[in-house]
C-alpha cells in the first residue's frame, strides 16, 4: 500500500497547483449544479424535473424522487407525510441526497418510460449514484435510463427513512440529525489509526533507489552520505495475553490497529498434527493450484522496463491512457495444477537442497473447498466469541522462502500462523 501511495505522490507533486485548481473548478461545478437543482425540486412551490436531467445528477448524488399524474400547480404538500418530512429536510440539511417529484409519464433519454409496467402514482422512487466500473479499462457508454428501487407506502414495513439510507448509503434521521449508526461511524473514522499518528518515518527514507541492493537492505554507508542516522520503522504492538472482548473491539477492531497474540495457538490441535506427513496422508491426491517463484517475491510491481516487448503490446491509446501508472506493471508468478503430494514434495525439497533457486507456495486457498479435514484442527471460538462472524478460512502454505507485498485487504483479517512439524 505504501509502495503506491510513494508512486502516486511523485506523479502529483509536480503538479500540485494545477491539481488543487482543477478540484476548485469541480467543486464550483458541483455546487453550481446542486444550487440550480434545489431551485428546482426544493423551493417551496414544487415542480417536475426531466428525467435526462435526473440522468445526469445521479452521476454525483442518490436520488429519491416522487411520482405524479400532475406536475402542473404542486402545492406544498404533494405527497405523503413522510415523503413531504424527506423533502422538507433535504432543504435545511446537508444528507448527500437529492428530493423531488417527477411525473408518472416522463421519459427517460433512450424513450424507455419511467413507469415501464411497474409503477404507479403515490411510489416513491430512489436511484443511486451511477459508479464506474473501474475493473475496465474500455470506456463505458452512457446510461441513458436508470434501474428504479421502488417504496410504495403500505407495502413496506419500514419507514421511509430506513428505506433512504439503506439504498443511499447514508445516516440520519427522520429530523435530519445523524443517526446511532452515522455517529457511530463517525467515531470509528476519527478514531482510525494511521501509522503517521506514531513516527515521522518515511517509507522512502528506508528504500531511496540509492541505497538499494539485491537483497533490498541499504549499503553500510549509506547512513554517512545521508549524514543522519538510519531510520526505522515503528513495530506492530505485541501482546502476549489476549485482552478482553470489548478491549479488542475499541482499541484495536474500531480503529483498525494491526496487534499481534503471541503464543496463542498451542492449544491447538494444528500446532501439533500439522506436519508434513500428515498433511500429505489426509490430503496427497487433493488436485490444487499452487505458485512458483525463483526469489519468492508474489504479485510484485516492477518498472515496465524490464519487460522485453512490452512496448510491442498491441493496447488501443484509450486504455493506455487510462493506466494511473503506465511506467509500472504488475507481475504475477507461474502456476502449477498438480496434486497436493505433488507440492509437499518440492516444499521437501527445497528444505533439503535438493531444489535450489525456487520458492512454492500454495496461497488464499479456501480449507472448506479444498481441505475440509483441517477444519476440526482449529479452535476460532478462541479469538474473541460474538465480535467478529467468519467470512472466509482460508491457508498459506509455503517452503518458508516467499515475502509478502504491503497491502490492504478489505476484510478484517486473523492471520494465524502455525509452524507445523516437518
Amino acid at each position: 500500500m505504501f509502495y503506491y501511495w510513494l508512486l502516486l505522490h511523485q506523479l502529483v507533486i509536480g503538479g500540485q497547483e494545477v491539481f488543487k485548481m482543477k478540484k476548485l473548478i469541480k467543486s464550483f461545478v458541483m455546487v453550481s449544479s446542486l444550487f440550480l437543482f434545489s431551485q428546482c425540486i426544493n423551493s417551496g412551490h414544487a415542480s417536475c424535473v426531466g428525467l435526462d436531467f435526473l440522468l445526469r445528477r445521479a452521476r454525483s448524488a442518490c436520488i429519491v424522487a416522487y411520482l405524479t399524474d400532475d406536475c402542473s400547480g404542486m402545492g406544498e404538500k404533494n405527497g405523503f407525510d413522510e415523503f413531504i418530512n424527506l423533502r422538507n429536510v433535504s432543504r435545511s440539511n446537508a444528507l448527500g441526497i437529492v428530493v423531488g417529484y417527477v411525473g408518472i409519464d416522463e421519459k427517460w433519454p433512450d424513450g424507455t418510460p419511467i413507469k415501464n409496467g411497474q409503477l404507479q402514482t403515490g411510489d416513491v422512487v430512489l436511484f443511486k449514484i451511477i459508479k464506474k466500473d473501474r475493473s475496465l479499462l474500455i470506456p463505458e457508454p452512457q446510461p441513458t435510463h436508470l434501474v428504479p428501487i421502488v417504496y410504495r407506502k403500505g407495502d413496506e414495513n419500514k419507514p421511509l427513512i430506513d428505506f433512504v439510507n439503506t439504498g443511499c448509503n447514508t445516516y440520519f434521521t427522520a429530523n435530519g440529525s445523524l443517526s446511532a449508526k452515522g455517529r457511530h461511524r463517525e467515531d470509528i473514522l476519527k478514531e482510525r489509526f494511521y501509522v503517521h499518528k506514531i513516527s515521522n518515518t518515511k517509507f522512502r527514507d528506508l528504500l531511496s533507489p540509492n541505497c538499494l541492493t539485491e537483497d533490498g537492505y541499504c549499503h553500510a554507508n549509506h547512513d554517512l552520505k545521508m549524514g543522519r542516522a538510519k531510520p526505522t520503522l515503528p513495530e506492530c504492538e505485541k501482546l502476549s495475553v489476549l485482552p478482553s472482548n470489548d478491549d479488542f473491539l475499541h482499541n484495536y477492531l474500531k480503529k483498525s490497529k494491526p496487534v499481534i497474540f503471541k503464543n496463542m495457538l498451542r492449544d491447538w490441535p494444528a500446532f501439533t498434527k500439522w506436519s508434513n506427513t500428515y498433511l500429505r496422508k489426509q490430503f496427497g491426491e487433493k488436485n490444487i493450484l499452487y505458485y512458483l517463484s525463483p526469489h519468492g517475491d508474489y504479485e510484485g510491481v516492477e518498472p515496465a522496463s524490464l519487460w522485453d516487448g512490452l512496448e510491442d503490446e498491441d493496447m488501443p491509446k484509450s486504455h493506455r491512457d487510462q493506466l494511473p501508472f503506465p511506467d509500472l506493471v504488475l507481475v504475477r508468478p507461474a502456476s502449477m495444477n498438480s496434486s497436493f503430494s505433488s507440492f509437499i514434495d518440492v516444499v521437501e525439497g527445497l528444505s533439503n537442497g535438493s531444489i535450489a533457486n525456487l520458492s512454492a507456495y500454495l496461497q488464499y486457498t479456501s480449507i472448506p473447498a479444498f481441505l475440509p479435514g483441517l477444519e476440526k484442527d482449529l479452535r476460532e471460538e478462541t479469538l474473541f466469541p460474538g465480535i467478529l462472524k467468519e467470512d472466509q478460512l482460508n491457508i498459506w502454505l509455503s517452503d518458508g522462502g516467499t515475502r509478502g507485498k504491503l497491502h490492504f485487504d478489505q476484510f478484517e483479517n486473523f492471520l494465524c500462523q502455525v509452524l507445523p512439524l516437518l
